[in-house]
């Protein structure tokens, strides 16, 4: 029986007091004692699987500074500005190629452009919006 099932089985018999007494019997208590022996003693693997998922959760929380570069310059390219550009700039560039790949501007053209005209106007939004959170405008 695993660890994790041993120490529910002693909680599950404290809990429903199934323990014979008012608290863990002696067999209870030599259990709870191994487990927490076995626990202090686990593997390396154990410690390192702890380590790895702590390490992901916080990469997850706190994306690494190159993803974020990376996104704000290809942001800035979809819009076809430069880094020292002002939010007036973002603003006016976001509108005016808006303008030109909005679904009701190239509702005359083929399905084909449309759908190429759709796409730019979504990476368009996208590029937009990550740049009004980065800004803060």
């Amino acid at each position: 029986m695993g660890i994790l099932q041993r120490a529910f089985k002693i909680a599950k018999a404290l809990v429903t007091g199934k323990t014979g007494g008012s608290s863990a019997s002696d067999f209870e208590k030599e259990e709870l004692r191994k487990i927490v022996e076995e626990l202090n003693n686990s593997t390396p693997r154990a410690n390192y699987q702890t380590k790895n998922t702590n390490q992901r959760k916080q990469n997850a929380e706190n994306p690494s500074p190159n993803i974020t570069e990376i996104k704000v310059r290809n942001a800035y390219k979809t819009l076809g500005l430069k880094p020292s550009a002002s939010n007036t700039e973002i603003k006016s560039a976001y509108r005016n190629l808006i303008r030109q790949y909005h679904p009701d501007v190239v509702s005359h053209l083929s399905r084909d452009q449309q759908a190429q005209a759709m796409k730019k106007s979504q990476e368009i939004n996208v590029a937009y919006e990550f740049l009004q959170q980065i800004r803060k405008f």
